[in-house]
């Protein structure tokens, strides 16, 4: 849930973290999770589809996004800058960068672009999930691009862990010596809160961590993974640029009735979902009716038997 705090700002959840009041609703989860797709596959690999034009450097302007967004899908229609600003704000991956009147995804990216990523303060070592049906190869080839067009790095080995497991429950970590391969002329840029890409990692620099993990993924018989390089798990992420239909999907989850701005104010946080109370009646009816059902075959039962 996406909420607004008039003193702390923007945030998730139910309450402020640090006032602990509720402050203004925004959009509920499904609301939140529905944009949240729609914008990844806006902004990471068709535009064209919401007829919205983008940069060399992944740029959109916001208020063409917010136009085709608001316009084309109805249950949106309450959509304004307050609401991607908050959604922006409160991503704690960094997915999305808004510089003055523009918006811009990170990386998760199919389309060719110039990504002008900061570059500097790179640490010196980050980390890549893997499989042990891949691991072999990736140690003797080094890492490259698949489905998307730059490696996906992270900052700690949780973080590759977490990402690696969307995959498989156990999976391989391998750690990039990142300074020794931008030293050797392999640019790295940061691209979100715990996120850094690059065009390739060459195999002299990479090194296996937790080799006794080839054996539990035995055991455990985990699917293998076809994609070099997965995104985080995370909803966002997982927007594939090959089906488009992933936004027509999106646009067609189970929303409450479209709300305005002016009613933003009153709606409140809904419970987990409950079938209504003419449901719960036409459910007790159908009950009642069965038990007379069987009572009346049971009657019937023993007069034959008389």
């Amino acid at each position: 849930m996406l909420r607004q705090c008039l003193e702390h700002g923007y945030f998730r959840g139910q309450i402020c973290s640090v006032c602990d009041q509720k402050g203004r609703f925004l959009m509920n989860d499904n609301e939140l999770n529905g944009l949240g797709r729609i914008l990844a596959g806006i902004l990471r690999h068709f535009p064209e589809k919401f007829n919205l034009k983008m940069d060399k450097q992944g740029w959109v302007v916001i208020s063409t996004l917010i136009d085709a967004i608001s316009n084309r899908t109805s249950q949106y229609h309450w959509f304004r800058p307050h609401h991607l600003l908050a959604l922006v704000e409160t991503d704690k991956k960094g997915r999305y960068q808004i510089k003055d009147n523009l918006i811009r995804a990170t990386y998760g990216h199919s389309l060719d672009l110039e990504l002008d990523l900061p570059t500097d303060n790179i640490p010196d070592k980050l980390y890549y999930p893997t499989t042990k049906e891949e691991v072999e190869l990736l140690m003797e080839t080094g890492l490259k691009p698949s489905d998307r067009k730059k490696v996906h790095l992270s900052l700690t080995y949780e973080d590759a862990e977490n990402a690696g497991r969307v995959r498989v429950p156990h999976p391989l970590i391998l750690e990039i010596d990142a300074t020794a391969s931008i030293n050797a002329g392999n640019l790295i840029g940061q691209a979100g809160t715990t996120v850094f890409t690059t065009d390739e990692i060459p195999s002299e620099f990479i090194t296996l961590l937790n080799a006794d993990n080839i054996m539990i993924q035995k055991d455990d018989g985990d699917v293998e993974g076809k994609d070099q390089d997965k995104d985080d798990a995370d909803p966002d992420a997982d927007t594939d640029p090959k089906k488009e239909d992933a936004v027509d999907a999106a646009q067609k989850e189970e929303e409450a009735d479209p709300k305005t701005d002016d009613k933003d104010l009153k709606k409140e946080e809904e419970a987990d979902p409950k079938t209504d109370d003419k449901d719960l009646k036409k459910e007790e009816e159908a009950d009642t009716k069965t038990d007379e059902e069987v009572k009346s075959a049971a009657e019937g039962e023993k007069k034959d038997k008389a």
